[in-house]
């Protein structure tokens, strides 16, 4: 129900969608604070603990329903919270009538990729699908330039995968026999296999993915606390 709230608020033009948003968390502290109080020094003063758990178990089906059709929910009608997150990223800069060609949604965040390729990570840009040398809208040169800094590596550490362009990049350099890429978000690789031209690095044998946080893993990994690391090469 969040969805279809944070969609009426958000609604009806994108200049004003952040405003919007505002005060549906105004109104949101707002009612929590109502009902704590009135939980706390009305009905427990007049009703049993069976009592006041039926009042709120009644009252929240009462406005879940109240939500569902107010949001056009009832009925599978999607529109309820459509341009949602377009809405809410681009603002006036939003392409009108243009959606997201994926969204994941996780406990993470949000993972959105626009028409062009573009992806972000709970609002931020995180980077675009390209290993286009000549078109290079995500300085994908570094990547390549990795080969000429050595003859060969034996290990190749990345940690965030992102778009997986890099990555891609990287796991088919002659000169890198291994790449082991630390992610903690799945829906990044989830979402990266479903848009060309990274989706086949994840049937790559030079790549092994490990889920978990970067810092932790590094600190498991290396304990002297002696390496360090970004997005490339680390030895």
């Amino acid at each position: 129900m969040r969805k279809a709230r944070t969609r009426h608020a958000c609604g009806g033009g994108a200049a004003h969608a952040g405003e919007r948003l505002s005060w549906l968390y105004l109104a949101s502290i707002i009612g929590c604070t109502i009902g704590s109080l009135t939980t706390g020094f009305v009905l427990m003063q007049l009703c049993s603990t069976a009592q006041i758990a039926l009042i709120l178990a009644l009252s929240g089906l009462a406005a879940t329903a109240l939500l569902a059709l107010a949001g056009g929910l009832l009925g599978g009608n999607s529109k309820a919270y459509d341009y949602l997150y377009e809405n809410l990223l681009f603002k006036q800069a939003w392409p009108e009538g243009q959606h997201f060609a994926h969204v994941l949604e996780n406990r993470s965040g949000v993972i959105t990729v626009s028409q062009d390729s573009r992806i972000f990570g709970s609002g931020m840009y995180n980077g675009v699908f390209s290993t286009d040398l000549v078109d290079d809208r995500n300085m994908i040169i570094r990547a390549y330039a990795v080969s000429a800094l050595r003859p060969t590596y034996k290990e190749a550490l990345m940690i965030g995968l992102s778009s997986g362009s890099w990555a891609h990049v990287i796991a088919n350099s002659l000169a890198i026999e291994k790449l082991t890429i630390v992610e903690i978000n799945p829906g990044y690789p989830e979402t990266a296999k479903r848009f060309q031209p990274v989706a086949s690095l994840f049937a790559n044998p030079k790549v092994t993915f490990v889920y978990d946080d970067g810092c932790r893993w590094l600190a498991n990994v290396f304990p002297s606390g002696g390496a360090t690391a970004s997005m490339g090469p680390v030895r």
